[in-house]
């Protein structure tokens, strides 16, 4: 059986091409590592919308599941930007598919309530100091929400970066850390 890594994508890359979930992420990290350990499932977001639909995304998981082989207690999940809310918004209507979620660059924060779902799942938060376009203080809200609950997230803020810091997704570190994780 095998681990998945489920990838939900930012805003530039919505539409109808597939090749597009390939510039960035997971999914060209897989392309380039031979041997990569995960199974990648980077669905596309429809122009226009958003990582909202989180009973269709868990039916999608629990389908590609089922369908190839994965270790139900090694499914992850990160996101980068829209992705990264992405993240919160899944993990928090459904933390029992996941057994780590990583949300990068995430653009909205997760509510209390949200937080509360979230309490017991490995987080690594990841973002850019000098991010622009989706504010560091939405990633800290969340984490201190987090924090308040008991939770331990790690919270990585990169220095002198940006919003846009795919080279996340290029750390070996990144998917390790992913892996040392199997769901309670």
């Amino acid at each position: 059986m095998w681990p998945m890594l489920v990838f939900l994508h930012g805003s530039s890359l919505r539409g109808n091409d597939l090749d597009l979930v390939k510039r960035y992420g997971p999914s060209r990290a897989a392309a380039e590592q031979a041997n990569f350990p995960l199974i990648v499932l980077s669905p596309q977001c429809p122009e226009g919308e958003a990582w909202t639909d989180a009973e269709g995304l868990a039916a999608l998981v629990a389908a590609v599941s089922k369908k190839h082989r994965v270790d139900p207690e090694r499914v992850y999940l990160a996101g980068m930007s829209l992705g990264g809310s992405g993240v919160w918004h899944l993990a928090s209507q459904h933390p029992e598919y996941f057994a780590a979620v990583a949300p990068v660059a995430a653009c909205r924060t997760v509510s209390e309530a949200g937080a509360k779902r979230l309490a017991s799942l490995p987080i690594w938060a990841i973002h850019g100091e000098k991010d622009t376009v989706c504010p560091i203080q939405n990633s800290e809200r969340t984490i201190q929400y987090l924090r308040t609950l008991g939770s331990a997230p790690r919270f990585t803020v990169l220095p002198d970066k940006g919003h846009y810091i795919t080279e996340v997704f290029a750390n070996r570190e990144f998917y390790d850390w992913l892996l040392t994780h199997k769901r309670k």
